[in-house]
């Protein structure tokens, strides 16, 4: 799908989501930090028939890997906000790779239009009560000079979403 401008990442992934004619959906940022060779892994649990979503997770029993310390600090600390009021153990709720069902997807009812939407997603998702399944990826951090644009105030703007979406009255839907 080609827009005739630039309306942000949250805007793109509503977009897919509602365009898409397969039965699972991927997320996957075009700046190929992640592995594409991965795929097959995150798609079974799925196609097995375990879960209708799955994370990529950067950190599930790597640690930090090659990701710069403050990014992976402040991905570590909103990780750990979501897990306390979602009770949950996430390892990596801004993970550039979720696939799940497309229904699941169409049900989510996404507002963001920046890269909150990650933690919308995530948290759209357990507040619904799905079960996500993070699966170890490869991870190869881009540098500001290659054109790494998060700053703290997306960690604000990050923190906003999860506590905005967790407290914000049920929708009723039908």
């Amino acid at each position: 799908v080609l827009e005739d401008r630039a309306r942000g990442k949250g805007r793109a992934v509503r977009t897919g989501f509602a365009r898409a004619t397969g039965d699972i959906v991927m997320v996957q940022d075009a700046d190929l930090e992640l592995e594409p060779a991965e795929i097959p892994s995150l798609l079974a649990p799925i196609v097995e028939g375990r879960t209708g979503v799955v994370f990529g997770s950067r950190f599930k029993g790597r640690g930090r890997g090659a990701t710069p310390l403050v990014g992976y600090a402040g991905n570590f600390g909103l990780t750990w906000a979501a897990n306390l009021l979602y009770f949950t153990r996430l390892t990596d709720i801004l993970t550039c790779y979720k696939v799940m069902r497309a229904d699941i997807a169409r049900s989510l009812d996404l507002r963001c239009n920046g890269f909150d939407l990650d933690a919308e997603i995530t948290c759209r998702l357990l507040r619904g009560g799905h079960h996500i399944v993070e699966v170890p990826v490869t991870y190869n951090a881009r540098s500001v000079d290659e054109g790494k644009k998060l700053s703290p105030s997306v960690g604000w703007s990050v923190l906003r979403a999860i506590v905005r979406v967790r407290f914000s009255p049920a929708r009723q839907t039908g």
